[in-house]
């Protein structure tokens, strides 16, 4: 997805370049000081080991680097940007009218001495194309063959999770669905307050690419939510990549095989999230249930390591994969 479209600031953190160092060299080549990326370790490791599974401790800390870095990232928002996100690459944020500041400054003059706007988190499905991309030249970004999933069938945990966009200098301490505690508002003894917005002006779609294995036959579909904006949008994104394409090496760079490797990323990310290198997640062995890699627990538990060898073999026919709808009840 082109996130470079909404303007701002953006902060990626690093912590293994291998498959998306060309695609960050493209975006920094265009957005400049827009893009900045940081080199990231929770804990020590020698740089011709990072991101060596056998060798970089950071590879198999997913919870404690996640929720470390996301801090990081609002000390240095501060003082530069009013609004900051943390999404996921599937998170895409819709305003109305197409205009993301536009939609925030609406809905914090409604509400005064907020830190946070948590909005609905939209799940969706979506063909998957891979097969067909050789080149950056090749991307279609389809959103407009997106649909909304109902929410009768999605399960519950991500039927009622929220995503939100933060005021920097206004929170303490967060994670990427909720908030724990604000700063004080200036002169008084009452910390910064978070509103819950649901409606059209402004909401993410969670755009999961499921495989076969995640979806459930009979899963019913979003038909009140108008998506016909999805249209313009699409154009205007495949607009934006073309200029920026233009005349630069990048739209030449050899993906393949692109689909092969991605497919199989999706698939372990998926079993991840369900079985933790060949063991089950449960509440008792208290390893991360909803980690999408590493899957060793946090630090701050204090918890026990668990650590094994990767033992996924032949996914497609073997893995345990994480589910994110449910049956329709008759």
């Amino acid at each position: 997805m082109d996130y470079s479209r909404i303007g701002g600031r953006f902060f990626v953190f690093l912590i293994n370049l291998t498959k998306v160092g060309a695609v960050l060299d493209f975006y920094k080549r265009k957005l400049g000081k827009d893009l900045e990326l940081i080199v990231w370790s929770d804990l020590p490791v020698r740089e011709r080991d990072r991101g060596d599974y056998e060798k970089d401790p950071n590879s198999r800390v997913f919870r404690h680097a996640a929720i470390a870095f996301m801090h990081d990232c609002m000390l240095r928002a501060r003082s530069n940007v009013k609004w900051i996100a943390n999404f996921d690459l599937d998170d895409f944020p819709v305003a109305e009218r197409l205009n993301l500041p536009e939609a925030l400054d609406s809905i914090e003059k409604e509400n005064k001495n907020i830190a946070e706007i948590i909005v609905d988190w939209k799940l969706t499905r979506q063909k998957i194309h891979w097969e067909s991309l050789r080149t950056p030249a090749d991307i279609r970004f389809m959103l407009s063959a997106s649909r909304l999933i109902a929410d009768d069938s999605i399960r519950y945990d991500y039927r009622i999770s929220k995503k939100m966009f933060t005021r920097p200098e206004r929170v303490a301490i967060f994670d990427m669905h909720n908030v724990y505690r604000n700063e004080l508002i200036p002169g008084q003894k009452k910390q910064y307050e978070h509103v819950y917005y649901s409606g059209r002006k402004l909401f993410l779609l969670h755009m999961r690419r499921f495989q076969r294995h995640l979806v459930n036959d009979d899963t019913r579909f979003n038909t009140t939510v108008n998506t016909r904006f999805l249209v313009t949008l699409n154009r205007s994104m495949m607009n934006n990549f073309k200029k920026r394409l233009q005349y630069d090496e990048f739209a030449a760079h050899q993906m393949s095989p692109w689909a092969t490797e991605a497919t199989e990323i999706l698939r372990n990310l998926e079993q991840c999230r369900k079985e933790a290198f060949g063991v089950l997640l449960t509440d008792e062995n208290r390893m991360c249930q909803q980690s999408s890699g590493g899957c060793e627990p946090m630090l701050m538990t204090r918890s026990k390591f668990i650590r094994a060898p990767i033992s996924w073999v032949d996914l497609a026919h073997t893995a345990n994969f994480n589910n994110y709808t449910v049956s329709r009840k008759h």
